[in-house]
């Protein structure tokens, strides 16, 4: 009996004898992509010579120096040019911002600011430089604009971050599908049939400039022609697809008054207020 004892705990212990385990552990990395206003900035383009008309008919113009013959002296001029003469109105275009600094998604950025710059002469008075951008979110932004005769600047910055995962691995190619567009919508309907993009000449420019990871330099990757909403009040632009590991793009939108000279440059007093939304995007499509 004592050797059958035995013998079934010498089973059981041989049995036990083959178990194994393994401790191992892994890293998970996180990280979205983000996109944001960031930054905007407001000029007045100099114009030389002074435009007049006729007060009875402003299509047409006259010449007040004709006055002292008593012809012509319900002439209206403009004021003088600002190249040469010193003029301040373009400090009469200025614009307002809300800001905070910038603070990732679900979580509200520090520092709330409002701030009001006016227009710089023939360069762009701006918020921040380039480096500070992309710390800066904007919560809101409206341009004025008072200046006796059209010849306005002024831009919206768009920062996009890509993601911090880095996409090295041999055989990946990353594909960002950019796409961009841009619409105004006239805020007083009906009145009088005062337009402001189509009296002011409104045109519109973009340039999209990015950075690859692991690389300094900026790289412009779309720039396009100054267009005019003309009839329409959208304006698209053609896709385009960046095939780098972007870390990060800036996308301006230039808008510029392009009526500057004769007696279209002569801004209308009766006020005109228009909303321009801007659309971008950044995307990975799925293989084709």
């Amino acid at each position: 009996m004592k050797t059958l004892l035995a013998l079934v705990v010498g089973l059981f212990l041989t049995t036990n004898a083959h178990a194994i385990s393994l401790t191992f552990k892994l890293d998970i990395f996180s990280s979205g992509s983000d996109i944001y206003a960031c930054n905007a900035g407001l000029m007045h383009q100099g114009y030389e010579g002074r435009v007049c008309y006729e007060r009875d008919n402003p299509e047409r113009s006259c010449n007040p120096g004709t006055c002292t013959s008593g012809e012509q002296c319900n002439c209206v001029c403009t004021g003088d040019t600002l190249n040469n003469s010193g003029q301040g109105e373009y400090r009469l275009d200025y614009f307002t911002s809300s800001y905070r600094n910038w603070a990732d998604h679900g979580e509200i950025g520090d520092g709330a600011n409002t701030d009001t710059k006016e227009a710089g002469l023939n360069s762009f008075n701006q918020l921040f430089n380039n480096d500070q951008a992309f710390g800066k979110e904007l919560s809101s932004l409206k341009f004025n604009l008072g200046s006796e005769r059209y010849g306005a600047v002024y831009f919206l910055d768009v920062c996009f971050k890509a993601t911090q995962i880095a996409y090295n691995y041999q055989g990946t190619t990353i594909n960002w599908a950019h796409d961009k567009q841009v619409t105004i919508t006239d805020l007083l309907p009906n009145n009088g049939g005062y337009n402001y993009e189509q009296l002011s000449g409104l045109e519109v420019k973009t340039i999209t400039s990015c950075k690859a990871k692991g690389n300094g330099n900026w790289v412009t990757e779309q720039e396009s022609n100054w267009t005019a909403f003309g009839s329409s009040d959208i304006l698209n632009y053609a896709k385009k697809n960046i095939t780098k590991d972007l870390e990060k793009c800036k996308i301006r939108y230039y808008f510029r008054e392009a009526n500057t000279t004769g007696l279209a440059s002569i801004r209308r007093w009766t006020k005109q207020a228009a909303r321009v939304c801007t659309y971008t995007s950044f995307d990975e499509p799925a293989a084709e």
